[in-house]
């Protein structure tokens, strides 16, 4: 083996940890209602969040559909309803400010640190190049990549295998040459071994490992020799 492909969020940026920091800027600027906490609206957002991204992965909604209604949907689900208009800015918002929190998911660095030395690593995200570049800038760990593949660079989206072809062209590998490592068990774990690769699903919530499956990120080094 000689690549190996990182899924970004939730895998080794902590996507949730981050949302929550970013919505609490957000809601500095653009008040909730008083009877509407944070952490009320975290609650509501994170789960509807999550549900629009795996529509996404499976091909029932649009990337513009996610951006234009998750945060309408979401007050509507607290009983509170706001304007399309109103909905998109705040996407703006949050995507603004998104990229610029740093939480790393736990024993992200090291790991990075002892695979950089005997493998290219490159990052494999459903993501936008310029927001997931800004992510890993902010968390410190765009140095330790050497290709950044995203959905708009590739017009592919994971788990469609045009998205894994596309990585193999960029990078000049061949299939057993290759990894994926990611918390996705549709858009990362199905997507890369329908292609044929080898995978490590990354899920915290794992309750038994093994050298397919890691409940934290240091286990991939006893799985990656």
């Amino acid at each position: 083996m000689k690549h190996i492909f990182f899924d970004l969020d939730h895998t080794l940026w902590d996507f949730e940890a981050n949302t929550v920091l970013a919505l609490k800027e957000i809601f500095k600027i653009e008040s909730l209602p008083p009877h509407i906490s944070e952490d009320q609206f975290y609650e509501v957002f994170s789960p509807l969040n999550q549900k629009l991204w795996t529509q996404l992965d499976l091909g029932q909604i649009s990337h513009e559909h996610l951006r234009k209604n998750r945060f309408k949907l979401s007050f509507e689900a607290l009983n509170l309803n706001i304007s399309q208009a109103e909905s998109e800015h705040l996407n703006t918002l949050f995507l603004e400010t998104l990229p610029d929190q740093k939480l790393l998911i736990s024993g992200c660095i090291p790991v990075l640190e002892a695979l950089k030395s005997k493998y290219s690593l490159h990052i494999l995200s459903n993501g936008y190049l310029e927001i997931q570049k800004r992510k890993m800038d902010s968390a410190g760990i765009l140095p330790y990549f050497d290709q950044v593949i995203t959905f708009d660079v590739s017009q592919y989206r994971k788990p469609d295998q045009g998205m894994f072809n596309y990585a193999l062209d960029t990078v000049g590998a061949e299939i057993n040459e290759v990894i994926m490592i990611g918390d996705n068990p549709i858009a990362d774990v199905a997507g890369a071994k329908n292609a044929g690769w080898s995978v490590i699903h990354y899920d915290p919530n794992a309750t038994e490992t093994n050298t397919e499956t890691c409940s934290e990120l240091t286990q991939i080094l006893e799985i990656i020799k």
